[in-house]
């Protein structure tokens, strides 16, 4: 694991010998929820983002889905460089701008704007995108930690809940065996659902970088095959989005006509979308309870007091789960 000065070191020597330019400044940007370390790289000419993990599996299925994106036409960022080692790589620059903060900026006034609307259509287009053309012949033997969502995935999620929130918690008690058992059921329920498709894993608004007006995606390195409805349950629920009911069912709306447009009529994954109030509700509880256990470890481990809001909208269902 490499310090701060040593990743700048490794960063100017490859932009210098593998694309030329001379670094004039390299700034770390603010940490995100992950190892990976970003810095923003300034050269006479342009803007560029370096990034440094030390995960090279990782590090892997994200140079082969970003390969594998830009040949289907999807967009994402172009990787310019790549160090022997393969923890290193500078991408282009999609610059600060993100769904979220659009979204920040329209609930301070209260609304979701009718621009704001257009990007969410934007960003729905682009998903189904991701999850047909960027599921045909993609390589998910690179995909990491697993190739598909799989039982395993959904009980890990389930059960990162149970003891990183609820064994946490010592006011809140539950019948261990009995939530068990229903984790089992609700895992049972989502594995019914269509899975041949690309899930994103982490399709938030926090990963679409909003350029020239229109969205760009990043962080999709957790992507493996599965479900449709994870993604668009990621999106349209999302804890500090607080997308608005009446919107909310609008954009589901727009996001099956827009998937209609690309599958058969008879296709079983149209018609679970059709009949999907029970399987989203289902992706919503599977979601769900991942937020409020990574804010309440985050509130525990930092004393982050911002955390809580995220944990009681969580444990009050966000907005109403009835969208149809």
């Amino acid at each position: 694991m490499l310090n701060n000065k040593e990743i700048i070191v490794s960063l100017s020597e490859l932009v210098e010998k593998e694309l030329h330019e001379q670094v004039k400044e390299i700034q770390p940007m603010p940490a995100s929820g992950s190892a990976r370390r970003y810095f923003r790289i300034m050269t006479p000419a342009r803007s560029l983002i370096g990034a440094y993990n030390s995960n090279v599996e990782e590090n892997a299925a994200f140079l082969h889905f970003t390969a594998h994106f830009i040949s289907k036409g999807l967009p994402v960022p172009e990787i310019l460089a790549v160090n022997a080692d393969n923890d290193t790589y500078i991408q282009t620059d999609f610059g600060d701008d993100t769904l979220f903060s659009h979204v920040q900026n329209d609930l301070k006034n209260g609304l979701f704007s009718d621009e704001l609307i257009g990007l969410y259509k934007k960003t729905l287009d682009n998903l189904v995108g991701f999850q047909i053309d960027g599921h045909e012949n993609l390589d998910y033997s690179l995909a990491f930690p697993s190739p598909a969502f799989d039982e395993m995935s959904i009980m890990e999620d389930l059960n990162y809940f149970k003891f990183c929130f609820l064994k946490l918690q010592d006011d809140v008690s539950y019948n261990e065996r009995k939530l068990n058992e229903d984790f089992k059921r609700l895992t049972a329920f989502i594995k019914l659902a269509p899975s041949d498709f690309f899930m994103y894993r982490d399709f938030q608004s926090r990963n679409v970088m909003i350029f020239d007006n229109e969205p760009k995606f990043i962080d999709y390195q957790g992507g493996r095959k599965g479900p449709l409805q994870y993604d668009v349950v990621s999106l349209l629920y999302q804890v500090k989005a607080r997308v608005p009911d009446d919107v909310r069912r609008s954009l589901i709306n727009y996001y099956k006509v827009s998937l209609a447009k690309r599958l058969p009529s008879d296709d079983k994954a149209l018609a679970c979308f059709d009949d999907s109030q029970e399987t989203v509700r289902a992706f919503i509880a599977n979601n769900g309870k991942t937020p409020a256990s990574e804010f309440d470890a985050h509130l525990i481990v930092n004393g982050d007091t911002i955390a809580t809001e995220h944990i009681e909208y969580v444990l009050n269902g966000g907005d109403s789960l009835d969208y149809t």
